[in-house]
């Protein structure tokens, strides 16, 4: 973005802030950013511009003039997150990239009471990496809801990789005594 803010203003820009970051491969949709600019072109021209010089995986749906206090980062609300689950062994074109694979059987009434633990106030410190510098690792969570849409069916006798015991691990705020190798980003949105 910074690079067609560049192009399209014929100088060096960066943006001022950012809703908030996505890591490599994960899809952001509704990602809010802001940057200055003493400019005499109308919005529209400028979302136009922006979206010729950006790729074609990212696009500005909406253009909006703020007060020169707005912080598109602190100003943020909540987050949404959405993460895509391919469960079949087959593989779907229209969801590579976008969803993560997993060719077992989902026992869903316990991800919904695995779900349930998450919603509140709780420390995820545990899933952060090692080393990190974010100032708390408390969140609240709102709502988190498992949807199971129809999938083709999995030959019987397949099952999930056990489950890890993270529970332990959120009550007492430190890391779980195993834990898995991290999963790639496909299937966060």
């Amino acid at each position: 973005l910074e690079e067609a803010l560049s192009k399209l203003f014929n100088r060096p820009m960066k943006i001022a802030a950012a809703a908030g970051r996505t890591d490599s491969g994960v899809h952001a949709q509704g990602q809010v950013v802001n940057f200055r600019i003493d400019s005499t072109l109308p919005l529209e021209k400028i979302q136009k511009g922006l979206n010729a010089f950006l790729p074609k995986a990212i696009a500005v749906i909406q253009i909006e003039e703020v007060s020169p206090d707005f912080h598109a980062r602190y100003g943020a609300k909540t987050k949404t997150y959405e993460y895509l689950v391919l469960n079949s062994e087959l593989r779907s074109p229209l969801l590579n990239g976008r969803a993560y694979p997993f060719p077992y059987s989902l026992d869903l009434v316990k991800m919904r009471k695995a779900a349930s633990e998450l919603v509140g106030r709780r420390d995820f410190r545990a899933f952060q990496a090692a080393g990190s510098n974010v100032k708390s690792s408390r969140r609240f969570v709102r709502r988190l809801e498992i949807f199971c849409p129809l999938t083709p069916a999995l030959p019987a006798g397949r099952l999930p990789s056990p489950p890890l015991e993270e529970r332990a691990a959120w009550s007492s705020g430190g890391r779980p005594p195993v834990r898995a190798a991290p999963s790639h980003p496909h299937g966060v949105g």
